[in-house]
């Protein structure tokens, strides 16, 4: 069950939609569904660990603290508690025991540290990231925020300098959230540039019948400031639910969405070839 629906408008908006959270408020959640996506990500890191690891040698002290970070801003009784006594103190000698690595094993959310550099667009330093929208960290290591959502509508005109300026003005300890959405014909939590094909393929093969069996995806994203190395820290905590789940004010508020986004937002997410089909079911069900 999602949450935080992130929807509050019938229109659809181009913006942050950040929130200051508190310092003691968790970034770090167990849900239900711990136990097969912790597995699923153990089956990721063996099979397909180039598409969903990768970290620069100066990365380790960022890690280090990201990992103590973590560990305090966890919900109560989370398992990432006795992974971090594991590895605090530890050194970065190679990929296997990568502090962030081990403890991104532990938890659902997908991690990625930006190296605090306004010149250089706050470049991705390090990143464990097994459940992606068709991306991969491995192709953002080392890419200013610029090169990073490059592909996305409208954000080097109207999102890239706000979103610096939130970058360099966020005060060490303090962490902003803000929700992603999109909507899935596949129902796998790990969709990566190599999926492509499939995933348009899916998209296109959408219809009335079949639209209640569409993931709509969240994204819960959080932003943190790392107090000694000046580094952001940054969460992904993807849930998702068939559409037939979603309440009917939710699918009534989804289509309407659906129907003010822009075409080139639709295309990005994958939703254009579906469109058709899902507004028809959100508003008919």
């Amino acid at each position: 069950m999602i949450e935080r629906f992130p929807l509050d408008s019938d229109e659809f908006r181009l913006n942050f939609g950040v929130r200051a959270m508190a310092a003691d408020e968790p970034i770090i959640f167990r849900t239900e569904h711990y136990q097969e996506e912790i597995a699923s990500k153990a089956e990721l890191l063996g099979s397909q660990r180039e598409r969903c690891w990768a970290a620069a040698p100066e990365s380790s002290a960022s890690q280090a603290e990201a990992v103590r970070f973590l560990k305090a801003r966890c919900c109560q009784g989370h398992p990432i508690k006795a992974a971090c006594r594991n590895v605090m103190g530890r050194q970065l000698q190679d990929d296997h025991e990568s502090p962030l690595l081990e403890v991104s094993r532990k938890i659902q959310e997908d991690l990625v540290i930006l190296r605090h550099d306004p010149n250089a667009g706050f470049p991705v330093i390090a990143g464990s990231v097994c459940f992606p929208s068709g991306w991969s960290i491995a192709d953002k290591l080392g890419q200013s925020q610029g090169c990073v959502h490059a592909a996305v509508p409208g954000f080097d005109g109207e999102l890239l300098s706000p979103s610096l300026k939130l970058y360099h003005r966020l005060k060490p300890g303090r962490t902003v959230s803000r929700n992603n959405w999109g909507i899935r014909a596949l129902t796998r939590l790990a969709q990566f540039p190599c999926d492509a094909e499939e995933i348009d393929a899916a998209s296109k093969a959408v219809t009335l019948a079949t639209a209640s069996g569409c993931m709509f995806r969240v994204e819960f994203q959080t932003l943190s400031r790392l107090p000694d190395t000046q580094s952001l820290l940054f969460t992904i905590h993807t849930h998702q639910q068939p559409l037939r789940e979603l309440s009917r004010s939710q699918k009534q508020r989804l289509a309407s969405v659906i129907s003010t986004c822009p075409e080139s937002t639709l295309r990005y997410k994958g939703i254009w070839p579906m469109k058709k089909s899902v507004c028809e079911y959100l508003q008919t069900t």
